[in-house]
C-alpha cells in the first residue's frame, strides 16, 4: 500500500506530515545535490527536493514528504537552509565522494550553523578515508546534529565538503539520494 510507513505509521502522497502512534512529524524532507563538483566546497550548491524531479516510477514522490509549501517545508537559496518554523530538528549530510587514480586520504562532511543570519560555526563533522588505487574509490561521511531553532529569520544551515585531495569529486545523482541532507522537525523548542 502507497504511504504507509510500518506498523502505526502513514503519510498522504506529499501531505508533508508523517504520523506515528499520535506523534506529528510537519517536516520530514530530503534534498540532494544534483550536480557534482570537484574539490572542497565551503558551501554545498545545487540543491533539489528529493521527490521532485526524476525519481521513482513517472516522477513521483517516492521517499519524502516535500509539498514545496514554505510554510512546512525548509526552503534553501544559494545553498543556505532555512526552517519553517521554530522547533527542535534533527539535521543529517550525507557526503559522497570518489577520486579516480590518486591518492585520498579522507573527505569531511561539515553541518554549519548560524544563530545571525551571518557567523556560520561547524556544529557537527564526519570523516570518510579511502586508500590509493589503480581504480575509482568511493566512500562516505554522513554528519548529524539537532538545532534548536528559535529564530526563523536567523537561524539557518548550510553543508561544507572538505577533501585531501582537491581532484576528489563530491558523487551525486538527480535519480537517487547520494550526497543529501535530511531534515526533521521533532517537536517544539
Amino acid at each position: 500500500m502507497s504511504g504507509v510507513l510500518g506498523s502505526g505509521g502513514t503519510t498522504g502522497r506529499n501531505s508533508g506530515i508523517v504520523k506515528r502512534n499520535s506523534i506529528v512529524l510537519e517536516t520530514v524532507e530530503i534534498w540532494r545535490v544534483d550536480t557534482e563538483a570537484t574539490g572542497n566546497q565551503n558551501t554545498v550548491n545545487n540543491w533539489e527536493p528529493s521527490g521532485t524531479g526524476n525519481d521513482g516510477p513517472a516522477g513521483s514522490a517516492v521517499g519524502n514528504a516535500y509539498t514545496g509549501n514554505a510554510a512546512k517545508n525548509m526552503t534553501q537559496s544559494s545553498g543556505v537552509f532555512s526552517f519553517p518554523k521554530t522547533g527542535k530538528y534533527l539535521v543529517e549530510f550525507c557526503l559522497n565522494f570518489y577520486l579516480n587514480n590518486g591518492v585520498q586520504r579522507f573527505g569531511q562532511s561539515l553541518i554549519r550553523s548560524t544563530p545571525d543570519d551571518s557567523n556560520f560555526v561547524t556544529v557537527a563533522s564526519s570523516s570518510g578515508n579511502t586508500s590509493m588505487s589503480t581504480t575509482s574509490v568511493h566512500s562516505s561521511a554522513i554528519a548529524m546534529t539537532i538545532i534548536d531553532c528559535t529564530d526563523i529569520a536567523n537561524i539557518k544551515v548550510h553543508f561544507r565538503s572538505s577533501f585531501a585531495n582537491s581532484s576528489t569529486v563530491m558523487w551525486t545523482s538527480v535519480h537517487e539520494n547520494i550526497t543529501y541532507a535530511k531534515f526533521m522537525r521533532l517537536g517544539d523548542v
